[in-house]
């Protein structure tokens, strides 16, 4: 049995999304003191992005995907911070056990993908799925006891856990190599074995690169690019947009749903928007805005100007509308008959949304360009 020492305690999550909470763990492993709201300015996590997108052999017809999240925040963390990590397939031979048994005997903590239905209990693999809106979970490996046959993860999937969580090591196998839509996790992990680049980093390098993925952020919000034909994970996109034209384009699409709603089968409007809701309440029930106004006001405190945590009031007013909007498309998908009125408050919702987000996202970029 092993237990990194580290991991004999740990703190109640303060974010929902698990790959926040498992870098930060990793990180406080290492002893960099840096918490969630850093990590979500530093890896850039704040976005808006839109495509429409097929599923080969699942959906061959163009549907709307919306994320409110980038995929990649576990690189965009370690590439900002300049720390070497390695990103590699541990798979589940039993050579590949003894891998991940040494790095925790060496108290290297894991980071690694997993298919989150392996929380549902009564998920079975083999009964047919029409489609799976699950998405991967990025959890830490801090111990095993193989007596028990478990592995110890840091999961704080309730903010009342603050101990490890046990995970059999079937099903720690199991779930790290099974298809979910989009991605699959494929056994991938992640872990730092020289430690001397994290002991290193000094508090005013965050703070610079707090500031920078800030700018980074509002710049992204407010870029036009558009990418063609993008895979992402098993989906075929079309037009990739990100930002405010992303949000854009998705009101245009839901006003061009509503002109011809009488004309859509209602099985299919429940779907799709329900798709469309799913995907941007993956991680956060504010599409990352009510986390991104802790952020903001974080900031302020940390630099003394108040210029950030005016903006950050802003957006706690701007995250109560996201959760207005997740309502609004809950009952939609709830509804019978009748989809007017509630996707015409949508959309009207959708309007604040992004006029206010717009102004916002200006001003953090005109602090920066000033």
């Amino acid at each position: 049995m092993k237990l990194i020492n580290t991991y004999k305690s740990i703190d109640r999550r303060v974010i929902y999304d698990c790959r926040v909470k498992s870098l930060m763990e990793l990180m406080r492993h290492y002893g960099l003191n840096i918490n969630e709201y850093e990590i979500l300015l530093i890896s850039r996590a704040i976005l808006f992005s839109y495509d429409k997108i097929s599923i080969p052999n699942i959906i061959n017809k163009k549907i709307p995907y919306a994320a409110v999240s980038t995929n990649d925040i576990v690189e965009n963390l370690f590439d900002e911070l300049g720390i070497n990590y390695k990103k590699v397939k541990i798979g589940a031979s039993s050579e590949d056990w003894k891998t991940l048994k040494q790095l925790i005997d060496n108290d290297i903590p894991i980071l690694f993908k997993i298919d989150s239905r392996f929380l549902n209990d009564n998920f079975d693999e083999n009964k047919k799925q029409t489609l799976n809106l699950y998405y991967l979970s990025t959890l830490l490996l801090v111990g095993y006891d193989e007596e028990k046959e478990v592995v110890y993860i840091v999961l704080t999937n309730t903010n009342e856990i603050d101990r490890v969580t046990e995970l059999s090591i079937d099903n720690f196998n199991k779930y790290r190599n099974t298809q979910c839509m989009p991605f699959k996790a494929d056994y991938t992990c992640y872990y730092v074995e020289d430690d001397k680049e994290i002991r290193n980093i000094k508090r005013d390098k965050i703070n610079e690169l707090l500031k920078k993925g800030l700018f980074e952020i509002s710049k992204l919000m407010l870029d036009d690019t558009v990418e063609y034909n993008v895979k992402i994970g098993a989906f075929d996109g079309t037009k990739l947009l990100r930002g405010i034209t992303a949000m854009k384009e998705l009101k245009k699409d839901l006003e061009d749903m509503l002109l011809k709603i009488d004309q859509i089968d209602k099985k299919t409007i429940k779907f799709i928007i329900l798709f469309i809701r799913n995907n941007l309440m993956f991680g956060s029930h504010s599409a990352f805005r009510g986390e991104f106004a802790s952020c903001l006001e974080h900031l302020s405190n940390l630099i003394n100007d108040k210029y950030f945590f005016n903006i950050s009031l802003e957006f706690k007013e701007i995250a109560k509308l996201w959760g207005k909007l997740f309502v609004g498309l809950t009952s939609i998908a709830n509804e019978k008959n009748d989809f007017n009125d509630k996707l015409t408050i949508v959309i009207d919702t959708l309007d604040k949304i992004i006029l206010k987000e717009e102004q916002q996202f200006k001003l953090i970029n005109n602090y920066f360009n000033k």
